[in-house]
């Protein structure tokens, strides 16, 4: 017989598998997402997804991001309960500077979390794979400031966008002094003042605004185009309670300017595709 030469099947070698990611903390997480779905190629959706309680990094993260986009303008999908304040305003800020949009929303990742080790992007842009949902997302306490902010603010009807009370924590400190003095004269003239130690003593809390901040958050709604008779609804629920905005509540405080997926397929299907469809720009494998 004739001896048959047999060749080897190639190795199957299946795809790194990634368990389920709970990120380790609250605080918020922001990402460049495109749409996962095959069906949008090559011209998919892109935003970014900020989902999280809000820090005082919040806003040096925001500006990371943008600066990786390097002037490219895509919505954010925001899922938020809340945080600081001063920082809400201040991405708040951001976001009006650079003319984004903002949508209340969720974001899942496929097949990996951004901060899952071993995770990578697989695009020129550095975007992570995902779906947007802009349902079943909250937008409650500090985060209407930021939903505030966005030059189209999209709310759906399965997303709540909640108020109340502003809670601010009040430090009292102690701070001790040396001072040095010297004579010219006949007269005491201060040559150096230096701080020896700094101390808090006690802190307590208060819902009461001073004068100085509620012309502040007046100002901010009104720069932001939001009717300022919202700040009078937030101030009349307690910090303790939640109350969530109804669509045409939204509607008249100008916090809801529509209720269309800001992220979704559709939008680049159109003649004109919207500002945040990206072609596809996958990395050179190495």
């Amino acid at each position: 017989m004739t001896p048959v030469a047999t060749v080897p099947k190639p190795a199957v070698v299946p795809p790194k598998q990634f368990e389920a990611y709970t990120p380790p903390d609250p605080a918020m997480r922001f990402a460049i997402v495109r749409n996962a779905s095959p069906s949008c190629e090559p011209l998919c959706p892109e935003w970014i997804s900020a989902s999280g309680t809000i820090m005082a990094n919040s806003p040096s993260k925001l500006r990371k991001v943008l600066k990786q986009l390097r002037g490219r303008k895509l919505p954010i999908v925001i899922d938020s309960n809340g945080g600081d304040l001063d920082a809400a305003m201040a991405m708040g800020r951001i976001i009006r500077k650079n003319k984004l949009n903002v949508s209340v929303g969720s974001t899942s990742f496929t097949p990996c979390h951004p901060d899952q080790k071993g995770c990578k992007s697989p695009y020129q842009d550095g975007a992570f794979a995902g779906y947007s949902y802009p349902g079943f997302a909250n937008c409650l306490s500090a985060c209407p400031f930021i939903l505030a902010a966005g030059t189209k603010r999209s709310v759906s009807l399965w997303s709540q966008v909640g108020i109340h009370q502003i809670t601010t924590t009040v430090t009292t400190i102690m701070t001790k002094y040396e001072t040095t003095y010297r004579m010219v004269k006949g007269k005491r003239k201060t040559v150096n003042t230096r701080v020896l130690n700094r101390k808090a003593t006690g802190s307590y809390t208060t819902t009461k605004l001073s004068k100085s901040q509620r012309r502040q958050i007046d100002s901010y709604f009104s720069q932001m185009g939001v009717n300022k008779t919202l700040v009078e609804r937030m101030l009349a629920v307690p910090a303790t309670d939640i109350v969530i905005l109804a669509a045409d509540e939204l509607e008249r405080y100008g916090l809801a300017t529509e209720r269309g997926d800001l992220a979704a397929i559709g939008n680049c299907g159109q003649p004109s595709p919207f500002e945040n469809c990206v072609r596809t720009q996958l990395k050179k494998v190495q």
